[in-house]
């Protein structure tokens, strides 16, 4: 187990001498890398992504109670469409995750003009996929004819 807590590495060490064994459970992240330098040749991308790793945890962005009540709007404006679970995953990602839409919610405080704004991302959204995938479409027959032609 990779654990920065040192309560639980001295723990694993005690118990280490109570089972006579002196292969731990527990170890610090500097050890894995020393480890992992036995095995894995070292270049500057190991080492960055590594470090970039291990300095995840003391990274992470403080709650934001604003995006969180921004996200539950949309969500229940989306909860009250009518054939939502028909619409393509990607495209009611994409509207959650806009955030040009994100930042128009918050300044708006009708419920009604959210839901027409929700619902105007959410039709280009639906729009967009529908165009990439006919783009899509059409490059594919595109490639099927030349086959066909070779053939």
């Amino acid at each position: 187990m990779l654990t920065i807590d040192y309560k639980l590495l001295r723990l694993d060490v005690t118990k280490q001498k109570k089972r006579n064994t002196h292969i731990p459970i527990c170890i610090h992240p500097s050890t894995l890398i020393q480890l992992l330098q036995f095995w894995v040749p070292r270049n500057d991308e190991f080492e960055e992504t590594m470090l970039g790793t291990l300095r995840l945890p003391f990274l992470f962005k403080k709650f934001d109670s604003d995006a969180e009540k921004t996200s539950i709007r949309i969500l229940q404006a989306l909860s009250r469409f009518e054939g939502i679970d028909d619409l393509p995953e990607e495209a009611i990602s994409s509207v959650v995750l806009n955030e040009g839409l994100r930042e128009r919610v918050k300044q708006v405080e009708d419920e009604d003009e959210q839901v027409t704004l929700i619902r105007d991302t959410l039709l280009d959204e639906v729009r967009n996929l529908e165009e990439m995938k006919n783009a899509e479409i059409k490059g594919i027959k595109s490639e099927v004819a030349k086959k066909d032609i070779a053939i």
